[in-house]
């Protein structure tokens, strides 16, 4: 161990931190997981609406409706619903998520309602914990402040300045 004075200032050159921090990667993860969940949605609301369009050439080929239990309509209704919901919640997932990548106007708003939907979203069955996982992952970076700053700011992805070795150059034997 070297004896050094504690009170000479160290020359450690260390690279310059982003004035974000790690914010550019946290909002990209959030558009990128967006636009995941929303493509699962479109598939789900697409299968719901293939049953839902069996079930009533099913119904309809059936007996008469005079003798279908009233259930069956709202079975009918439920397929129905829950395939528009799902196909809704895709469209406004793929805006939100091309608005966050792009990191346009409103984007942390579009986030943070993408957020609460993704939380929302129950009635999705088997993938009901993808979007909610993705949901709590988007609520949870849209609250940061360094998100919220670096979404604000215009000149969000301008790099500072170079790193300027204090002694005039780097350290021998760093290689550069």
């Amino acid at each position: 161990m070297t004896n050094m004075d504690p009170r000479t200032p160290l020359e450690i050159a260390y690279a310059q931190a982003l004035p974000h921090g790690n914010a550019r990667i946290l909002v990209l993860l959030a558009g990128i997981f967006t636009l995941v969940s929303g493509g699962l949605d479109f598939f789900y609301g697409c299968a719901m609406a293939f049953d839902a369009v069996i079930f009533s050439t099913v119904v309809a080929s059936g007996p008469s409706s005079a003798t279908m239990p009233a259930f069956m309509k709202w079975m009918w209704a439920g397929y129905a619903a829950v395939a528009a919901l799902s196909l809704v919640y895709c469209g406004v997932k793929i805006f939100a998520g091309i608005m966050l990548l792009r990191k346009r106007r409103h984007a942390r708003g579009l986030g943070l309602a993408v957020g609460i939907m993704g939380c929302t979203e129950f009635w999705c069955s088997l993938f009901c914990f993808i979007p909610l996982a993705f949901g709590v992952f988007t609520l949870v970076v849209m609250c940061l402040g360094n998100v919220a700053n670096y979404l604000r700011d215009p000149n969000r992805d301008a790099f500072p300045e170079a790193v300027r070795w204090p002694s005039g150059g780097p350290p021998p034997g760093s290689g550069g």
